[in-house]
């Protein structure tokens, strides 16, 4: 191979995420949070129904189905990441990839477990695997009415991006886009 093309193939490396996650994902783990000591597990298909059971613990309307988390569970080109209280999933957090950017696709924990540093934990776990994976940016949708969860994105620097329009479709209500910019994009050609 030409040097040339090498330094490009490199590059191109450097600046777009594997397709395949499985390199950044990691074992599953142990960790102590509040009072509780914690799973911490990769999620896996067979996981969509402990995921549609949080759910139904969070929300009177869900907004995802069991073939929603599976078909998510099952992509090459997102991560999910089970959080376990004796056997029950207490807490999910989930990360989508396309080029350098990382889209957080779902964030959940269980209302009895929540205000012991749990949703700090989920988000600190998927951003550092954004940050692994090269990425330039995370970015989320939540509820404009959930001011918990967008005082907590702000102490992370999510910055307000853009208001869509009844996003929640299911209940009528608009979704706030916001961006946590986490590396920046070198510039080619410039010193």
């Amino acid at each position: 191979m030409k040097p040339i093309a090498l330094m490009w193939k490199k590059l191109i490396s450097f600046v777009t995420p594997p397709k395949d996650l499985d390199s950044v994902k990691g074992p599953a783990f142990l960790i102590k949070i509040g009072p509780y000591k914690l799973q911490v597990i990769p999620a896996k298909v067979k996981d969509a129904a402990q995921a549609i059971m949080l759910e139904q613990q969070i929300y009177d309307d869900l907004p995802w189905n069991e073939y929603t988390f599976r078909t998510e569970f099952a992509k090459k080109s997102a991560l999910y990441y089970g959080l376990y209280d004796h056997g029950s999933m207490v807490g999910l957090v989930g990360l989508r990839v396309k080029n350098d950017e990382a889209h957080i696709t779902n964030i959940m924990v269980n209302p009895n477990y929540q205000s012991q540093g749990i949703g700090h934990f989920l988000l600190d776990l998927i951003i550092d695997k954004a940050k692994l994976l090269n990425c330039s940016l995370v970015s989320l949708e939540v509820r404009k009415d959930n001011d918990r969860a967008i005082r907590l994105y702000e102490q992370y620097g999510f910055k307000k991006y853009r208001v869509r329009k009844r996003y929640y479709q299911n209940i009528g209500v608009d979704g706030i886009t916001m961006i946590l910019p986490i590396r920046k994009k070198k510039q080619i050609g410039r010193r």
